[in-house]
């Protein structure tokens, strides 16, 4: 799957192969452009409760990247007060709902993940609250609509559909839940592979004529494990402010002080990549490898450089990786 990301990306997902070649300041302000009318629907459904929007594949990670944080409360609030539709005997659980459900407990995942539940209320018990709705949500609607048939473990939804199943099953993988819950995961997952093609693809509904073909591409963004491909990871829970992140191929951890910002970048050593650092103020030193490192336009021809563009609030940095975990600092004042 990793190698034919690689080859496929650049045609069918732009700006996905970026952080490979060099070309990272052309996807941020393309992609927060063609955004605008989905955080503007987005708004508007979480602004009503519409509990289907947790449907929204990745939906955390997208509103706090291009959201206002008085909208990361909004979801907080919705995510906590929608009560999970309960499943029970031999009643058929809709897509529809499992769909919600899976969404639901994987937008509280991700808020716990990426969101500094501290700005919201108390840490201790904002953390407590969304974990525990978090189960509530598998225990009461996703583990009921999973059937058994034969060796196969189905997410039965009038029917198989495999991109949820496959979602419900990188849900259910989550260090949160039991055991019990990682090996039901586990199961999915192996059930729903069994259907790729040779090309990486997954029928959708394999058991109806004429099936939606979901691409590698799709699946391999599902998985979510691969660790050096390229998304955007939000700095929100870190740093404080929503709508910073990084676009970038590295695992990325970060830390601040009132005086500076601390970047930390894992990549296999001796390769280069490129980072695209978006919502940074204005700072006056940036250090790379312990030293004090100037800025240069031309920086993508060097081994190492970078180059901030103050109207994006956008940093742009080529790292040739020479630890576990390169660092750049970032000074803001002496």
């Amino acid at each position: 799957y990793a190698q034919l990301q690689r080859q496929r990306a650049l045609a069918h997902t732009p700006g996905a192969l970026i952080p490979f070649l060099g070309l990272v300041g052309d996807y941020p302000s393309a992609s927060l452009a063609a955004d605008a009318s989905r955080l503007m629907e987005l708004q508007n459904r979480i602004g009503n409760g519409d509990p289907a929007v947790f449907a929204e594949h990745d939906l955390v990670r997208f509103i706090v990247n291009r959201g206002p944080r008085t909208l990361v409360e909004e979801l907080l609030r919705l995510a906590l007060l929608t009560e999970p539709l309960a499943i029970e005997g031999d009643d058929a659980a809709s897509r529809d709902a499992v769909a919600t459900a899976v969404g639901a407990a994987a937008t509280l995942l991700d808020l716990h993940r990426f969101v500094p539940l501290s700005q919201f209320g108390d840490q201790q018990t904002l953390s407590r609250d969304v974990l525990a709705r978090a189960t509530e949500w598998v225990n009461t609607t996703i583990l009921p609509a999973v059937t058994v048939a034969g060796p196969q473990f189905v997410l039965d939804v009038d029917g198989v559909d495999l991109l949820l199943q496959l979602r419900a099953a990188t849900l259910l993988s989550h260090s949160t839940f039991t055991d019990t819950h990682r090996t039901v995961g586990e199961k999915l997952l192996r059930s729903a592979l069994d259907f790729v093609q040779g090309d990486g693809s997954l029928p959708v509904t394999p058991d109806r004529q004429g099936s939606r073909v979901a691409s590698a591409e799709l699946v391999l963004s599902i998985l979510d494990r691969t660790p050096h491909l390229p998304r955007e990871v939000p700095l929100f829970r870190q740093l404080g402010e929503p709508n910073l992140w990084a676009l970038t191929a590295a695992q990325v951890d970060a830390s601040a002080t009132a005086e500076s910002w601390v970047l930390r970048f894992a990549y296999p050593v001796g390769h280069s990549h490129y980072v695209a650092v978006v919502g940074v103020p204005n700072f006056i030193e940036l250090r790379m490898h312990q030293l004090r490192w100037k800025t240069d336009p031309e920086y993508r021809r060097y081994s190492d450089g970078w180059a901030y563009d103050a109207e994006q609030k956008m940093l742009l940095i080529k790292l040739t990786q020479r630890t576990d975990a390169d660092v750049v600092e970032l000074l803001f004042r002496r």
